[in-house]
């Protein structure tokens, strides 16, 4: 049962995914429309697609250079990017116009680069992201536009979620840092 309807959704989609010129490395679903999904990778785009339509590509917002899970969708129209470049990798987006609406701060040693590999919202106003020129995890207000916390690690950081005020990175070592947010802000 689960193989043909995991055939059912390559065939009807393949025509329409081939719009990235090169890898995929991150793809969202819309948490409030069950239609509407973002993709990104190295072809400095991020596609936005409405599976209801005959295209399914309804919008290219130019610029991000994806290469891990690093596109999360919030609320409405907030589209979280993470890119792997040197200034200005954490950015946010308006998903319907396909504007940017700010460059999120992430801290970095300027001759190391900024270079992300993931990003998330999570709850509060807030933005996760990790990456290879910090080899760190950064919790970012989006409200107030600044670094709250930081996680070092030796290497990159590769991967992460968050949930419940737990947050789970992975690295190029061999093995995951579970932390708990102590303290949120308030809204």
């Amino acid at each position: 049962m689960k193989t043909k309807y995991f055939g059912a959704l390559e065939q009807s989609f393949d025509q329409s995914i081939r719009n990235h010129a090169y890898r995929i490395f991150s793809l969202c679903f819309h948490p409030q429309q069950k239609y509407i999904l973002a993709s990104g990778g190295w072809d400095e785009s991020v596609k936005v697609w409405d599976l209801r339509t005959e295209k399914g590509l309804v919008r290219n917002i130019y610029g991000p250079h994806i290469c891990g899970d690093a596109l999360d969708i919030e609320g409405e129209t907030n589209l979280l990017t993470g890119s792997w470049v040197a200034e200005n990798a954490l950015q946010l987006w308006d998903l319907g116009s396909g504007k940017l609406i700010s460059n999120v701060p992430y801290r970095s040693d300027r001759t190391k680069g900024e270079y992300l590999y993931c990003a998330k919202f999570t709850e509060g106003s807030l933005a996760i992201a990790g990456g290879s020129g910090s080899c760190s995890g950064q919790i970012i207000s989006l409200k107030n536009m600044e670094v709250l916390g930081e996680v070092k690690l030796s290497k990159a950081v590769h991967a992460l979620d968050v949930k419940h005020k737990k947050v789970i990175m992975g690295s190029m070592e061999p093995r995951l840092k579970l932390l708990t947010l102590q303290q949120l802000p308030e809204d």
